[in-house]
């Protein structure tokens, strides 16, 4: 492997050119989706989306200490083994998974989402049968899309994630007009899920290079040397994915379809912040990994801290852009498609929850950069097993607002927690400096600004499209008051 290293700042350029693209997507394509298929139909669409973030479970962290090896290792051959070997154990779990979910289908159609109450039975049944034939090879994709991440190729990762988006989100429109059956969409979906599969296999193993052969192969022995890092991420990433999904779950099963595809909706809307914040984290962590390696802590500091503010500067941005402006965002998204009155509270409370996720997502990094994950699984163990109990009751007496309040909870208290302890111990103590410093002003700046332009809006009576640019005005001024106020020594 060449020991050219590629730029920073094309690598976050390309995480979120990939990301925008993503959330691009989102917004163009979804309104598309429930027009041709139906409320219903598209709350079996948002279902495929838990599926999937549940099925990465069954990863068992294996892609995640992939990526954070392939940053370190300089032997190809070693790293060509590891690969196999990772990526053997990979499909064999999530295979078993997905037989799982196909065999349980009907089960899942009739009495979990009481599909039939709003659609055909049978079209739930096969719809569902056909998930897992998309789902496995999506969660494998982490494999080789961690890989090249790991490799500081995000460039040729986020052009491979872009075509895979625009092949699954844009091109399913084309069978679907045709033939408006939820079956045809899942069967685009598994088509292009295994076509870029083999893709990203063959782009990374080319990256690595190495020789072909059974000295490349499957080997327990290179399986051990990654085995405590993976432990630990197969906790955080089961407990991580119980609780992102928990509100999700709940609301699949406790509220009719329909309701569970608009709540789906507002989640999908509430995600931007975080969204927007992780290219900037997924770029980071693989130079926050050499960076401890080579023990230079004062450039890991300046880099840290630097992106501590921009992130929380974006974050701030969208999400109370989002929160301050969502009544015309859901109208211009969704196209005057009709929405129940207790969605845009929904949407609220669920882009304040979104927002401090995106806060707490660099001191996690930092910690995954050091090798420390123990912190992570304790606080979402500990939150997990409060949060259920919380989350079926507020359901079962609030409906969708009910359920979209411990998502809020969960993640301010994980904003705090982490925050603290994870900057004691990873960046000398500082932890009240990034939070006075780093994180509140861009905060203080987009509420006050951007609050100013919704009161405006409301005062002058603005209808929809002369309320949302004064939103995006809005925005741009807070922006730019965050780009002068961020602190100099960090520049």
């Amino acid at each position: 492997m060449t020991a050219h290293a590629p730029s920073l700042r094309l690598n976050v350029v390309a995480n979120y050119a990939g990301k925008l693209w993503s959330v691009a997507s989102i917004y163009l394509f979804v309104p598309f989706y429930i027009h041709l298929l139906g409320v219903a139909a598209y709350g079996l669409i948002a279902f495929y989306s838990v599926a999937l973030a549940m099925l990465f479970i069954a990863d068992a962290g294996l892609s995640a200490s992939f990526a954070r090896q392939s940053a370190r290792e300089t032997d190809p051959q070693r790293l060509r083994s590891l690969m196999v070997s990772t990526e053997t154990m990979l499909l064999g779990m999530v295979g078993l998974a997905g037989l799982g979910m196909a065999l349980a289908a009907p089960a899942i159609a009739g009495r979990w989402l009481q599909a039939g109450q709003a659609m055909s039975l049978d079209a739930a049944i096969g719809s569902l049968r056909l998930m897992p034939l998309a789902l496995v090879p999506q969660v494998a994709m982490s494999l080789y899309m961690g890989g090249l991440m790991g490799q500081q190729r995000q460039v040729s990762a986020n052009a491979l994630q872009a075509g895979f988006t625009f092949m699954r989100s844009a091109l399913v429109l084309v069978p679907v007009y045709l033939w408006p059956d939820p079956r045809v969409f899942f069967a685009w979906q598994a088509l292009s899920a295994w076509a870029f599969l083999l893709i990203m296999r063959h782009t990374l193993s080319a990256r690595i290079g190495g020789r072909r052969g059974p000295d490349a192969g499957f080997s327990w022995t290179i399986i051990r040397t990654t085995a405590g890092y993976a432990g630990g991420m197969f906790a955080m990433s089961l407990i991580s994915g119980l609780n992102t999904q928990l509100d999700r779950l709940v609301v699949s099963r406790m509220r009719p379809l329909d309701e569970f595809a608009f709540y789906s909706l507002a989640a999908t809307l509430a995600q931007v912040p975080s969204l927007l914040a992780v290219p900037i984290s997924a770029a980071l962590l693989p130079r926050f990994t050499q960076l401890v390696e080579r023990g230079d802590t004062p450039q890991l500091r300046r880099l840290y801290e630097f992106n501590c503010f921009a992130m929380a500067g974006i974050a701030a941005s969208s999400a109370l852009t989002i929160f301050f402006f969502c009544p015309e965002i859901l109208a211009l998204w969704l196209h005057g498609q009709s929405v129940p009155p207790a969605l845009i509270p929904v949407v609220r409370i669920l882009c304040a929850g979104g927002l401090f996720l995106a806060l707490q997502l660099l001191p996690f990094q930092l910690s995954l950069a050091h090798g420390h994950t123990l912190t992570n699984v304790g606080l979402g163990a500990a939150v997990l097993v409060a949060s259920v109990p919380l989350q079926i009751l507020l359901t079962a007496r609030h409906g969708l607002v009910g359920a979209a309040v411990p998502w809020l909870l969960v993640n301010a208290l994980a904003f705090g927690i982490l925050g603290q302890v994870l900057n004691r111990r990873f960046n000398d103590g500082r932890m009240y400096e990034w939070f006075f410093r780093l994180t509140l002003p861009p905060l203080l700046i987009g509420f006050v600004v951007i609050g100013c332009g919704r009161l405006l809006a409301d005062y002058l009576h603005l209808q929809t499209l002369a309320a949302m640019a004064l939103g995006l005005l809005s925005l741009g001024v807070a922006a730019t008051l965050m780009f002068l106020a961020r602190p100099r020594s960090t520049a």
